[in-house]
């Protein structure tokens, strides 16, 4: 950002707003990072590993983590992503009359 717009309020604004957004982008791409490197190690080469990885590390990582070290198999851990985005999704049901 140039020397002007940081010495306004809306300027310091705007870098204070990018660089919390940059920080949890990064941390983000490090939880899936750790989990694809924790799935890969425990499960070796899954057909779909970025995609449960992602899964994964966007929801209760912590919860995911502890799973896979107290043996959950990869199936197990699938069956819980899709368990915990049917959760998180609103169903909507259509009435027809």
């Amino acid at each position: 950002m140039n020397d002007v717009l940081e010495q306004s309020e809306p300027g310091r604004e705007i870098a204070r707003r990018n660089r919390e957004q940059g920080l949890e982008q990064g941390l983000e791409q490090g939880r899936v990072e750790v989990m694809r490197a924790l799935l890969r190690a425990r499960y070796g080469d899954l057909a779909d590993l970025d995609n449960l990885a992602r899964r994964l590390a966007g929801s209760d990582y912590g919860y995911y983590v502890d799973r896979i070290v107290a043996g959950a198999t990869s199936g197990e851990l699938w069956a819980l992503s899709c368990a915990q985005i049917a959760r998180a999704t609103p169903i909507i049901l259509r009435v027809v009359e």
